[in-house]
C-alpha cells in the first residue's frame, strides 16, 4: 500500500522496527522494536516492491532498498488517506496499518 497524500505534515512519532514477509499471504508486515502489534505498512508515494537474493522488501525513493529483517527507523503517525484496495485489505492484521513518512534511516 502506498500513501498518495502529499500534505507535507511532519511525522508525529519516530518508529523503530523491521519488516517481516509472510509467504502464505505474500504480505510484508512491520514489526516494532519494543512492543506492540504487528502492522501493515503504508509506504510513501513512489515506493515499489522488490525481491533481492530471496528477500522481499520495497524500494523507498528517499532510502533505496529496505528488505525483510533489516532494522530501520522512520516517522509515522497518521492513517490511510483513502481506502486500500481489496487485495491490500487482505494484508491488514488486527494491529491495523501504519503510514510511514519518507524520512527513513537504517538501524535502530
Amino acid at each position: 500500500m502506498t500513501d498518495n497524500n502529499d500534505d507535507g505534515l511532519a511525522p508525529a512519532i519516530l518508529y523503530v522496527g523491521r519488516l517481516r514477509y509472510d509467504a502464505g499471504t505474500r504480505c510484508l508486515y512491520y514489526q516494532p522494536d519494543m512492543s506492540g502489534p504487528e502492522k501493515a505498512p503504508v509506504w510513501p508515494k513512489g515506493t515499489e516492491p522488490v525481491v533481492r537474493d530471496g528477500k522481499h522488501g520495497v524500494r523507498v525513493p528517499s532510502l533505496g532498498e529496505l528488505l525483510e529483517g533489516t532494522w530501520f527507523n522512520t516517522g509515522a503517525g497518521r492513517g490511510l488517506a483513502s481506502a486500500p484496495s481489496k487485495e491490500a485489505r487482505t494484508c491488514i492484521p488486527k494491529g491495523g496499518t501504519i503510514a510511514f513518512s519518507d524520512d527513513f534511516h537504517y538501524g535502530r
